[in-house]
């Protein structure tokens, strides 16, 4: 523990939340039979690296075959159209 204070973060459908690269976070367990999507982009000063959070092993967009692509955006659309 470096001190820190647990924080909630409930979103709805659509909703987006902005936190420092180094915060440590993590999602609710999925109980439902619905995949959840997520888009998870990284910002942070150059050269810097987040050991506990971001692992290297993850998928990344920045990895996707063109066919992944294609289901991403396909359930994207699905999602988005409610």
């Amino acid at each position: 523990d470096e001190g820190g204070v647990e924080v909630s973060s409930i979103l709805k459908r659509g909703e987006t939340v902005l936190f420092l690269y180094s915060t440590k976070h993590a999602p609710t367990p999925n109980l439902s039979d619905v995949e959840r999507c997520l888009l998870y982009s990284v910002y942070g000063p150059e050269h810097a690296c987040d050991t506990v959070n971001l692992r290297s092993t993850l998928p990344s967009l920045l990895d996707l075959r063109a066919d992944e692509a294609r289901i991403l955006a396909e359930l994207a659309r699905k999602v988005g159209s409610g």
